[in-house]
């Protein structure tokens, strides 16, 4: 099927030769008129010709018009199609976005649960230590406020960034290096 700019580019060279036709009549028509029978002869082969390319240029014409009708309903079913699939692309990019959340959510609980038991034990650790007569120095890194920089750490980490004065790694490892004479079991 042609498209409407194909059928405008037949009817401008349609009119295109209308007008060539027309200049033609015009100047035979005074040696018709005078009796030239060759001239009445082409006169009646372009009036031939002028009224064909009248009906035809109604037939473009219709054509040209559907043409653009089909060309708009196509491009509006496009659209239509594109909006399905953006659409049910958000959808599942909202449903992903929900459980991404969810589990967010569910961590933030979790890590602030952690966070307060670092802390609980923490104090537990110094309690119990300053019953026992021990009071290790707490210079070292991962004996006090570690709640605290963990929390600052993992902003950090969050905002792309490296703090200086905090966790170089992990909690586990600073816990553990800090409070290495308590895991050791002492000799009986």
């Amino acid at each position: 099927m042609p498209s409407s700019s194909e059928i405008a580019g037949q009817i401008a060279a349609l009119d295109a030769a209308v007008v060539a036709w027309e200049i033609e009549m015009a100047d035979l028509s005074l040696a018709a008129v005078a009796g030239d029978e060759e001239a009445r002869k082409s006169l009646a082969e372009l009036l031939t010709k002028l009224n064909g390319a009248s009906a035809d240029r109604v037939i473009l014409a219709s054509a040209h018009d559907a043409a653009i009708r089909t060309e708009a309903e196509a491009a509006r079913a496009d659209r239509a199609e594109r909006m399905t699939q953006n659409m049910e692309t958000a959808r599942t990019a909202a449903i992903a976005l929900a459980e991404a959340s969810n589990r967010f959510d569910t961590l933030t609980g979790d890590l602030l649960a952690a966070l307060v038991e670092i802390e609980d034990a923490e104090g537990r650790i110094w309690k119990a230590l300053t019953a026992a007569g021990e009071t290790p120095g707490d210079a070292v890194l991962g004996r006090r406020g570690l709640a605290s920089e963990a929390a600052s750490h993992l902003a950090a980490r969050l905002q792309g960034k490296r703090l200086e004065r905090t966790l170089v790694g992990n909690v586990n490892p600073t816990v553990r290096t800090a409070w290495s004479f308590l895991f050791k079991k002492k000799a009986a």
